[in-house]
């Protein structure tokens, strides 16, 4: 990205040979260099790049800013998260967006960009050419676009008030050369799309004009603009001339950022450190074989299940960096501890927090929630309004879960779900996915949008909740393909369509579809502590406990202790004694059926 807008700004670009005939005496070299700072605003050694981890990564905006920010007046800060949020409208998705030198402030100045758009490499393509970058700055040297004031005779007011740039009527797309979009300009020319101010494609932007760069020009030499920037206090300052030596800076991820692996599965690290050439570098890796590399990119294999840790330490003769991700690589069992039949109704926060997993998306998304659920006291929550982007998706995932243990009969997986639409021509999509490799790849089991009955009432309605237990509705998708899997994940993934929120409750994994009830509520069995130091009780509240079994079983499907209660007397059950691990409970009357799971945390 530095090799092309500097390419651009000189006019050195190779594709500068495209500027058609009639503006080729106009194109100019803007003269203009960018360096990268090697001083950071407390005289530390620095490459000019930092790196934040912020869930502001996938929509943000000018929060970004508030992040980390250095003197405007010295430096052109630009943030490059992976979607911008605010609304394009009928133009698409934003690409970038810049302050400009006479509307701008210590708080705003600066530039944010998407991450696909960075140059023409990684996460960017050859096609998009790098130029939104280059466009963006322009706006920050004080450029508008040609289209900015539409068409007119006089130059000073029409176009982009710069006489030499023809006026568009409004933004070019693609690469349109025959386009003559205002007839009304002095003279009257072709919209020069080639112009980098435009929006035609980046492949197709090759030139800035003249009377642009004498605007350019006054703002550099403007102090209350971007005179600042280009002093040579600020040359001294940033250090932009110097190339001194830094030490790196750790960092690093798995490729594909897969940090999810079956038992006996492998993952391959990459290595992100900057700031400074590595010597020496060392990977530590628990739980995993090797557990020690000095490879740039080590592939390590985890045999062992569990949650675990890596480190990566990076030095050179100025210095050594350390970075430990705890709780980074997830290695899950050939055969999880939670067997089938199963629940969740989201009613003990530590098991749900401890089993399923939320990608943080921010204010949006799914969120366990206490103000709402169809039973019990709590519920998962997708949190979407009119504010939420259009098709962004929220997932939700699953502990792994044994199928293999459910018994005869075709799994069925159901749920209760509320939800209203909130425009008659658009509905939420909710999506039910499932993986056998331990979140790898994902194979969608069943949709349901409000035209295949995922709405609960009728109406149309804006902030819409459910009020009562009559506004649940029961969902359900047939497992049968999985059945013998013993380590299943689900996932649900729910799509913005700027609408109302999707309500989920009382999941059930059983044998039987929940049309008529066929499992026993947290409420009829109640479980407490859980997770519990070794010992809990077990409170029943069951009409009848005639032919009720109840059994606990290790993580093994081993059984540890008969709880089979007095069908008189017992309706409350100690336990005690247990040795750190996964348990769970199974409760049967022939009628009804229930796997309840615990979690010892210490002897």
């Amino acid at each position: 990205q530095m090799r092309i807008i500097n390419e651009d700004f000189r006019r050195t670009n190779a594709d500068a040979s495209k500027t058609r005939s009639q503006f080729l005496s106009r194109a100019a070299d803007m003269e203009i260099e960018f360096k990268l700072a090697r001083k950071d605003p407390n005289g530390n050694c620095t490459e000019g790049i930092t790196r934040t981890y912020s869930t502001l990564t996938d929509g943000g905006d000018d929060e970004v800013k508030n992040l980390i920010r250095w003197d405007y007046r010295k430096y052109l800060n630009i943030w490059v998260i992976k979607r911008i949020a605010r609304d394009a409208s009928s133009e698409g998705i934003v690409l970038g967006y810049a302050t400009l030198p006479y509307a701008t402030s210590s708080a705003s100045d600066g530039i944010v960009l998407i991450s696909s758009r960075v140059g023409s490499i990684g996460t960017s393509s050859v096609g998009n050419a790098g130029r939104v970058l280059t466009h963006e700055i322009g706006h920050w040297l004080g450029l508008l676009h040609p289209f900015q004031s539409g068409c007119g005779s006089n130059c000073s007011t029409t176009g982009d008030r710069v006489c030499d740039t023809p006026p568009v009527a409004e933004p070019s797309f693609g690469c349109p050369l025959t386009n003559n979009t205002c007839n009304n300009d002095s003279p009257n020319e072709l919209d020069m799309v080639e112009n980098f101010m435009d929006y035609a494609n980046g492949s197709c932007q090759n030139a800035f004009t003249n009377g642009q760069k004498s605007l350019v020009d006054n703002s550099l030499s403007n102090n209350s603009y971007r005179g600042l920037n280009v002093s040579s206090a600020t040359i001294t300052a940033t250090g932009v001339n110097t190339t001194p030596n830094c030490g790196p800076i750790s960092d690093f991820h798995t490729v594909n950022r897969r940090v999810v692996v079956c038992q006996g599965g492998s993952i391959t690290f990459e290595d992100l450190a900057y700031n400074g050439a590595i010597t020496d570098r060392t990977w530590t890796f628990e739980g995993g074989s090797p557990s020690v590399s000095t490879f740039p990119s080590p592939t390590v294999t985890y045999n062992t299940p569990g949650v675990f840790k890596v480190s990566y330490l990076v030095t050179n003769a100025d210095g050594s960096n350390s970075m430990t991700k705890n709780a980074f690589i997830t290695v899950i069992p050939a055969s999880s501890d939670i067997k089938t039949p199963y629940t969740e109704s989201f009613e003990n926060e530590q098991l749900f927090l401890k089993d399923w997993n939320i990608i943080e998306t921010g204010t949006y998304g799914w969120k366990r929630t206490t103000n709402k659920s169809f039973g019990g006291s709590a519920c998962i929550q997708g949190v979407i309004d009119a504010n939420t982007t259009t098709n962004t998706r929220y997932n939700i995932y699953s502990p792994p879960i044994d199928m293999s243990t459910l018994g005869i009969g075709n799994p069925i997986f159901s749920f209760k779900a509320a939800y209203a639409q909130a425009d008659a021509t658009k509905s939420e999509l909710l999506v039910l996915h499932a993986s056998t490799d331990c979140g790898n790849t994902w194979k969608s089991v069943s949709g349901y949008r409000s035209n295949t009955g995922l709405t609960s009432v009728s109406g149309l309605f804006t902030n819409w909740s459910p009020k009562n237990a009559s506004e649940w509705k029961t969902q359900t998708a047939d497992l049968s393909a999985y059945a013998s899997v013993k380590n299943l994940m689900l996932r649900f993934e729910l799509v913005s369509q700027s609408g109302n929120s999707v309500f989920i409750d009382d999941i059930n994994i059983s044998r039987n579809a929940v049309g008529i009830k066929q499992v026993f509520t947290d409420q009829e069995i109640n479980i407490y502590p859980n997770p519990s130091n070794g010992a809990f009780n077990i409170e029943l509240n069951l009409k009848n406990k005639n032919n009720l079994s109840l059994k606990l079983y290790d993580a093994l499907g081993r059984e540890v202790i008969d709880l089979t209660p007095n069908v008189d007397s017992d309706n409350l059950i100690k336990v005690e004694g247990l040795t750190k691990g996964a348990y769970y409970i199974k409760a049967d009357n022939g009628t009804f059926t229930a796997q309840k799971r615990v979690i010892v945390l210490k002897d």
